[in-house]
């Protein structure tokens, strides 16, 4: 029984999901954010875009560890009776030591945004980005020779991770920044906006991932539902959701004509 997969993922989890200050035991992770930018500090736009994670937004840690439980247990099953598909054990010597560092970066991570550390938690945040998109690029090969199923157990998990990921890191960016003294407006939400919105539409295009494209969607709903009051930042939302859903659409259509000129 493979116990050091499921203690790192269980580590994890229990800090990500329970989410309380070990400094400030009554606070959540988002409630931190308060911290960070005093609510009597009104830092334009971008003040509200990061606040806008701690609410619903949050909530898609839930389905990202949902995934993963689905994974650690399949990861299991393969571990005592040993796949048919010889490209799931491929798939597995390819990512699986790199996602049980992420399982220690993500705890890390929590405990210096916890302790304000805005810096560090940034550079742990880079590590998490770079070791997802790793799990992203070489597992990709051996997930596309795989069944359905399996291919939604052990690789969307891995998608939707690195897709909010994506979207974490330029919000830690904004945070550290803040941190630090900076204190842009709308338009620095609206830069960010966009940076988002084109890397999720090339990834969601250019590998036929639409689950990345669906993780930015939820992202950029969250905010538009909270910006009500800020008219360039909701044009940019609703534009960025735009695009993404036509890249998804896009996606899935590619992704159907490839798989009917294999089969023909």
């Amino acid at each position: 029984f493979p116990s050091h997969d499921t203690h790192q993922y269980m580590s994890k989890a229990l800090q990500g999901d329970f989410g309380t200050s070990f400094e400030n035991p009554d606070s959540t992770v988002g409630e931190i954010i308060g911290q960070v930018w005093p609510k009597s500090i009104q830092l334009g736009g971008m003040t509200v875009l990061i606040a806008i994670t701690s609410g619903i937004i949050f909530s898609i840690w839930g389905l990202i560890y949902l995934l993963q439980t689905g994974y650690t247990v399949a990861y299991t099953y393969y571990q005592i009776r040993k796949p048919e598909n010889t490209w799931i054990s491929t798939y597995f010597d390819r990512v699986h030591s790199l996602y049980l560092i992420t399982c220690l970066l993500n705890a890390g991570w929590i405990l210096a945004w916890h302790y304000l550390q805005m810096t560090l938690s940034l550079a742990i945040m880079i590590g998490y980005l770079v070791l997802l998109t790793l799990i992203f690029l070489r597992g990709r090969e051996a997930a596309l020779k795989m069944k359905p199923a399996d291919q939604f157990l052990l690789f969307t998990p891995m998608v939707v991770y690195l897709g909010w990921i994506c979207v974490a890191t330029i919000a830690n960016i904004t945070a550290a920044l803040v941190s630090n003294g900076f204190t842009g407006g709308p338009e620095w939400s609206v830069i960010m906006i966009g940076i988002a919105t084109l890397l999720s539409t090339y990834i969601t295009l250019h590998f036929r991932m639409k689950s990345h494209g669906l993780v930015l969607i939820w992202a950029l709903w969250g905010i538009y539902n909270a910006q009500q009051d800020q008219g360039m930042i909701q044009v940019a939302t609703v534009v960025g959701m735009g695009i993404v859903a036509v890249a998804v659409g896009m996606s899935i259509v590619r992704r159907e004509a490839a798989i009917g000129n294999r089969e023909s």
